[in-house]
């Protein structure tokens, strides 16, 4: 922890303006910029068995939390509704994960967490909850005044690729999300898209003569 700061003065919440999300999922997609040359990138997701619209994972030193609002039109409505910076307050852990994560936190010896001992002595002894290490390289880009993304991920050896948008605006979203043709197929988020392949259900059609993959 940072020298004179308290646990809850390192928590930023929200850390960023709700959004409009729409995301996609298939084997490529090579009408979009690809992502080969993007630096690869590690993340970890906490995925709790009994609790939906929470996107709670590590990355880049931090906790992060989002939160679903609801689904408008299709679209996806999520709040990034925490992030701390690493080592983990216990009181973070207390307060805002386990929360979250639908969880009673269980015994926190420490004053704080750095990412080892979290997994050693928090994740492992939460209930129902299964940690997932996700490999990306993502190639940012704009449209129609909204964010965008085509991002190469693997969960748990199986590699697919997804094509998402996001905008603080409903209508740049919208716009986007048509410009790309993402209707065409679900909105399916991170954590369900763990969940299923997790769960060995297919994400995406295989491939003309190919078997299922998640």
């Amino acid at each position: 922890m940072t020298a004179g700061r308290t646990s809850h003065e390192l928590v930023m919440a929200p850390y960023a303006p709700a959004r409009f999300e729409y995301r996609i999922w298939g084997h490529a997609f090579p009408e979009l910029p690809s992502p080969n040359q993007e630096p690869e990138s590690r993340e970890v997701y906490l995925v709790p068995a009994g609790v939906d619209g929470r996107n709670v994972k590590f990355r880049r030193e931090a906790l992060e939390i989002k939160r679903l609002l609801g689904v408008r039109a299709g679209l996806q409505h999520w709040l990034p509704a925490l992030r701390c910076v690493l080592p983990l307050p216990a009181a973070v852990i207390e307060e805002h994960l386990c929360p979250e994560l639908g969880v009673a936190p269980p015994p926190l010896r420490r004053a704080s967490y750095d990412f080892g001992q979290f997994l050693a002595d928090v994740a492992s002894a939460l209930p129902g909850v299964r940690v997932v290490w996700l490999v990306k390289r993502r190639r940012p880009f704009e449209i129609a005044g909204s964010r965008a993304e085509r991002t190469r991920v693997t969960i748990a050896d199986v590699t697919l690729e997804s094509a998402a948008i996001e905008a603080e605006r409903f209508g740049w979203a919208a716009r986007a999300t048509d410009e790309l043709e993402l209707r065409r197929a679900p909105n399916i988020d991170y954590v369900t898209a763990i969940r299923r392949i997790l769960a060995g259900q297919a994400l995406v059609a295989p491939p003309d003569g190919a078997q299922p993959c998640g």
